[in-house]
């Protein structure tokens, strides 16, 4: 786990897949609605509702990185002014597709960082 009360990197994995399909229907919306507004999310509700400790973490990272391809392939094509586009964050305000996207990278690092504290406190206990 990440610390004494951190997620597993199984849980880890389990969110970031959630944060993908959440992170892109917000860039579908985006893309195809204007100015659209996002619902908000619950990161220990959707521990729970999608039963993280009981999932295969193989699996998951099957589901995230189709999905990542496909959040990639719907990316390539846009022009130059449709990364623009606006919504409305529920936390952050307004945003543009760019800047969601640059915020799906961060998000993206940050639990990488923390998949690897994980596994090397994991090795530590070995």
């Amino acid at each position: 786990t990440d610390g004494p009360d951190g997620w597993s990197v199984l849980e880890v994995m389990c969110h970031l897949y959630d944060c993908e399909e959440i992170y892109y229907t917000r860039a579908r919306l985006l893309i195809s609605e204007n100015k659209p507004e996002f619902p908000g999310y619950d990161n220990h509700e959707l521990a729970r509702l999608h039963d993280y400790l009981n999932q295969d973490i193989e699996d998951m990272f099957e589901r995230y990185a189709h999905l990542r391809r496909e959040f990639i392939a719907m990316l390539i094509p846009l022009r130059e002014d449709e990364w623009q586009r606006r919504g409305l964050h529920p936390e952050s305000g307004v945003v543009t597709l760019l800047e969601h996207v640059t915020n799906v990278s961060l998000h993206d690092l940050n639990h990488i960082e923390q998949i690897i504290r994980a596994l090397e406190l994991d090795s530590l206990r070995l």
